[in-house]
């Protein structure tokens, strides 16, 4: 009687070390996907910083503060990163599809751009090397 019991102990004991090991391996199953799903939404919500752009041939970064806009016209000044202007009044047509990034890094269009309105701009030079396009826009600050 005394084998019964000692057996059915080391049973029980087993069976307790089985459950809990299987419980300590799906909470290690949840916490892994709950890491790996916040670091892509990291990752997602970083995406749009302009600190993840890398620069590729061609391109470069220039700040405009907008004189006027009409549709995708814009009349902009480049502006140096203070604010002091660098260049005189210029003329571009933003891409329609080009996306502008809010101080809040939410992607819209160019509607929400207007006069008073300082943008980072992505820029393109063109095939010829005298132009160049948008690419990308940073909302920095309204005036």
């Amino acid at each position: 009687m005394d084998n019964y019991i000692v057996q059915n102990k080391k049973k029980r004991k087993r069976k307790a070390l089985i459950v809990l090991l299987v419980l300590f391996l799906i909470a290690l199953l949840g916490g892994g996907i709950f890491w790996h799903q916040k670091r892509a939404q990291e990752a997602e919500a970083n995406a749009n910083a302009e600190s993840a752009v890398k620069l590729q041939k061609n391109q470069s970064w220039k700040y405009y503060r907008i004189n006027e806009i009409i549709g995708n016209e814009v009349k902009a000044v480049e502006i140096e990163e203070d604010g002091k202007e660098i260049g005189e009044e210029k003329i571009f047509l933003i891409p329609v599809g080009t996306e502008v990034i809010t101080s809040i890094q939410s992607v819209t269009t160019f509607t929400r751009l207007s006069a008073g309105k300082t943008i980072h701009c992505l820029m393109q030079e063109t095939d010829d090397a005298a132009s160049s396009e948008i690419v990308k826009i940073w909302i920095v600050e309204d005036e």
